[in-house]
């Protein structure tokens, strides 16, 4: 299967580093502990990614922009691991 190119707004997240955590929950109408749950990651550090209290590790970083490039696609392959790991 070929991949289709990035946009301009998929490229401009890549290039500015960390995402707009908040955005990209918010433009999925999820409240922070609806979008943990769906990521599988803590309260606390979605909170803390938020507010500018904390910066993500290098693993944590490279998550967040899988889920800032493709919320729905990230989401559906971690449904779907969750389903095959059980």
């Amino acid at each position: 299967m070929e991949n289709p190119p990035l946009t301009e707004e998929q490229l401009e997240i890549v290039r500015a580093g960390a995402p707009n955590i908040r955005a990209v929950r918010r433009h999925m109408g999820m409240t922070q502990q609806q979008f943990a749950d769906a990521y599988g990651l803590s309260l606390t550090s979605v909170r803390d990614w938020e507010q500018g209290r904390h910066v993500p590790e290098s693993a944590a970083l490279s998550y967040l922009r899988m889920i800032a490039l493709d919320p729905e696609g990230t989401l559906k392959i971690r449904r779907e691991n969750q389903l095959t790991s059980v």
